[in-house]
């Protein structure tokens, strides 16, 4: 939906863990008071625009343009009359035939089947996860704090881990490495080297003895070769004494 944005959405300040803070921009329904907030990350203010656009996207209509005439999506006539046209396509019909009696003409049987829908996620769902996400999550650049995940926080929620990862990339920032996975990350990194460090001394190792087992093995040959030609001689030496009859 595309409009000229009149006035400005509401601005506010919140606390962030660590001790620092974030603005967000909120939107307020005229209907019946619910409201929303986006987070501004590092940015001092998005234009009103887009800030409209945002909340649109989430479902709000503020074509109206001017502060405190928004609707939520609750109160949205247009998300009314989608939710009244998925009803409509909940129920399928799927089509099985029966295998006929003996010379009885095939039916077909018509079965009806509800198609449930995925879980939606409740303003309740998100103001629980938003006060969760903001205890936990520090920044931008740092991301969670130690031992936080999107994973950890949708099992301590019992919620699914889309609703926290759509939650924090749209009102915090990205899912970076918090500090204690950098550190597991740097240390497995520096055991990495030491490791490869020695598989190179091994190898250089393997190396130098397979050059000393072929040493060896060429000095066995030697000696043996040695051997038979001194056996040789003797018998000769033997030979010439008995011819000499000394």
């Amino acid at each position: 939906m595309k409009h000229q944005r009149n006035e400005e959405f509401e601005k506010a300040g919140i606390t962030v863990a660590g001790g620092g803070s974030a603005g967000v921009m909120i939107a307020r329904c005229g209907t019946c008071g619910e409201f929303e907030q986006i987070s501004l990350g590092t940015r001092g203010r998005f234009p009103p625009d887009i800030t409209a656009r945002k909340f649109e996207a989430r479902g709000w209509d503020c074509s109206d343009g001017r502060r405190g005439r928004d609707l939520c999506p609750e109160c949205n006539p247009a998300n009314k009359k989608k939710e009244k046209e998925k009803d409509m396509t909940k129920v399928t019909l799927s089509v099985v035939p029966t295998a006929p009696p003996a010379l009885v003409e095939p039916v077909q049987a018509i079965q009806a089947v509800l198609v449930e829908p995925p879980p939606a996620m409740t303003r309740d769902d998100k103001r629980i996860i938003f006060a969760k996400l903001n205890d936990v999550y520090l920044n931008e650049t740092a991301g969670y704090s130690a031992g936080w995940t999107d994973q950890r926080i949708a099992d301590d929620l019992s919620v699914p881990r889309a609703w926290v990862s759509g939650i924090r990339d749209e009102n915090f920032g990205p899912e970076a490495a918090n500090e204690e996975i950098r550190t597991q990350l740097t240390e497995a990194r520096a055991v990495l080297a030491d490791v490869q460090l020695v598989l190179e001394k091994a190898e250089k190792l393997q190396t130098e003895a397979e050059a000393s087992l072929k040493r060896q093995s060429d000095l066995t040959e030697a000696i043996k070769s040695l051997k038979g030609a001194a056996d040789r001689v003797g018998k000769n030496v033997d030979r010439i004494h008995k011819a000499l009859g000394v």
